[in-house]
């Protein structure tokens, strides 16, 4: 039960593939644009999962940062620690995220080809830790997708 504090970067990286089913209404303006939103479930498949961690800080015993723990014992002074390292976490991780996930776009025709700007967020049902005293995370995304497609 004895806790340290400290200041550096800590950061989650989880990489999934999702599979979104979505349900798409189409708002017709006339026979080039059209505007739609979309809605649907998904499920998501942990490919893998990193913690990073950046910077360097002294350790305190206490919160507010006024008592050092890292001390030279010759000179008395305080000392910074290194913090970098990356660790893989995956097995910490829940494989399987079920969410929701939904937007809106706009599509533009041109003869046999189109431009669409799609804009879509989404959010995981699913605790992603397997352990609750390592947190009670869900996670989530906004999607910004701008493209051109070609109709055969």
């Amino acid at each position: 039960g004895t806790y340290f504090y400290a200041n550096f970067k800590n950061q989650s990286i989880l990489n999934y593939a999702e599979i979104p089913v979505m349900v798409k209404y189409i708002i017709p303006f006339n026979k080039s644009q059209k505007l739609y939103v979309d809605f649907g479930p998904y499920i998501g498949f942990l490919l893998n999962a990193k913690q990073k961690t950046s910077g360097s800080s002294i350790v305190y015993a206490d919160a507010a940062g006024t008592q050092p723990v890292t001390v030279d014992p010759q000179t008395g002074q305080p000392f910074t620690i290194p913090f970098n390292a990356s660790t893989d976490i995956t097995s910490d991780i829940n494989t399987v995220n079920f969410g929701l996930t939904g937007g809106a776009g706009f599509e533009q025709m041109f003869n046999s080809s189109e431009v669409f700007l799609d804009v879509r967020g989404a959010y995981g049902l699913t605790v992603i830790q397997k352990v609750s005293a390592n947190g009670n995370s869900h996670n989530g995304n906004l999607l910004i997708d701008l493209g051109y497609a070609l109709h055969f």
